[in-house]
């Protein structure tokens, strides 16, 4: 519906701060990527015990059946994927002031050292 692959589920945060706090940022990519493995290697059903039962919303087999049919959006290991950056900038580019007729690095705009150094 976008174009391309979308990625989405992302930790975002401003470059001067990952610079000036790089062992918080890898602590949070730790996580990020942790959490990716463990969704690609547990069941809906095992994920959905794992959460609080106001998840649900009062329907667990639900809840599940949203979680089963949803894991396939991310990424195992939390690696942009290739053809990401330039999907966002399409669609962005369709809306946003910010970035309409502006010459984007997309390189410049992500990147993988902390999923690549995740433990």
């Amino acid at each position: 519906a976008l174009g391309g692959t979308y990625p989405a589920a992302s930790l975002y945060m401003q470059e001067a701060w990952v610079k000036d706090h790089k062992e918080e940022t890898q602590k949070l990519a730790n996580a990020f990527v942790k959490t990716l493995h463990f969704i690609n290697t547990h069941s809906a059903a095992e994920i959905a015990d794992k959460m609080p039962k106001d998840f649900y919303v009062g329907d667990k087999e639900g809840y599940v059946k949203a979680l089963e049919n949803g894991k396939a959006m991310f990424t195992p290991d939390g690696v942009m994927p290739e053809d990401g950056p330039k999907t966002v900038l399409a669609v962005l580019s369709e809306f946003s002031k910010n970035v309409q007729g502006k010459p984007i690095d997309l390189a410049r705009t992500y990147t993988t050292e902390f999923v690549k150094n995740a433990k």
